[in-house]
């Protein structure tokens, strides 16, 4: 077994170990409950993390968010970040805090007078230092890939967001009593062959499914696609063939439905990885059978997942 591969199937044990942690520490969520509107920055994997971890605040809390990449608010503020009356927060997440990027962005806010608070696994980063609050996570992941530093991240923003309007944390119970279902094998690619792979998710699945795309191309250097669900049918499906794998993290919505058998009537194999939570709570933990198909690809296609092509597990930018 390979570290990387000892890292994702680690991920039974230690989300269980985040959310423990998570319930027993205290956490100062003033900013969280003050804020009108609250902005959720990353970059690559963060970026994705950010887009579900905004939508699921939304649907929880009912207030109004936004998420950003990391870049744009650090090169682009005034364009992404309108001044506003009330009261704003912006959350910045990054595995390592080092990303010249996302340190630029956190000093940004902070001079447009926008607090900060941090989600990395890395509490004496330059991040953690500079934002007003944050947690940081007591996992450790060294490899360029993400895998469970997303989920853990994921899953600890999910239970911030639970613990502003209820105690009752039965739900993630069931989830990790239904772990298995999560390390699904995507054993139809052993005698499927495709010329086109395709991830699709809708409200806090989106993040998700671009968070899978970008998963199997870094481990296994295979071009994948990720749309929002509906959005699919708007010129994509142009595309769709007998040679196209669509996988969804579907809300078993009769939209969706409609979407997976107008697809596999155009000859396209469909995955369909449902939800086992109505409030999509599992999305942390749905990401992993997207880490295991580019697991899987890179072992058939010959590829090293542990040494992704051209990437570093930091990106930092030199200025001079």
């Amino acid at each position: 077994m390979t570290q990387l591969e000892k890292k994702i199937y680690d991920q039974k044990f230690e989300l269980r170990f985040v959310f423990d942690l998570m319930l027993q520490q205290p956490l100062e969520l003033s900013a969280f409950t003050s804020a009108d509107q609250i902005y959720f920055v990353g970059c690559g994997s963060s970026y994705y993390l950010a887009i579900s971890a905004a939508k699921y605040f939304s649907l929880r809390l009912g207030k109004y968010t936004k998420a950003i990449a990391g870049g744009e608010v650090a090169f682009n503020f005034e364009e992404n970040i309108p001044r506003r009356n009330g009261s704003s927060l912006a959350v910045l997440i990054s595995r390592s805090g080092e990303s010249t990027e996302m340190i630029v962005a956190a000093e940004k806010f902070k001079q447009g007078g926008v607090r900060t608070f941090s989600v990395t696994l890395n509490k004496d980063s330059k991040l953690f230092k500079v934002c007003d609050s944050g947690i940081s996570l007591p996992i450790r992941e060294d490899s360029i890939v993400m895998t469970k530093s997303f989920s853990s991240m994921l899953l600890s923003l999910f239970l911030i967001a639970d613990s502003m309007v209820e105690r009752d944390f039965e739900p993630y119970k069931f989830l990790f009593q239904h772990m298995d279902y999560f390390f699904t094998e995507p054993n139809f690619l052993d005698s499927f062959s495709f010329k086109h792979l395709v991830f699709l998710g809708s409200g806090v699945y989106e993040g998700i499914a671009r968070e899978s795309s970008l998963k199997v191309e870094e481990m296994s250097l295979t071009v994948a696609e990720a749309f929002s669900t509906l959005e699919y049918r708007h010129g994509p499906k142009a595309l769709v063939d007998d040679r196209t794998v669509l996988v969804i993290f579907s809300n078993g919505t009769k939209e969706e439905k409609a979407l997976v058998e107008e697809m596999r009537n155009y000859g396209a194999h469909v995955i369909e990885r449902n939800s086992l939570d109505s409030s999509a709570r599992d999305a942390f933990a749905q990401v992993i059978f997207s880490q295991l198909i580019g697991l899987r690809l890179a072992r058939l296609k010959g590829v090293d997942p542990e040494r992704p092509r051209n990437l570093t597990r930091v990106v930092e930018l030199n200025f001079d």
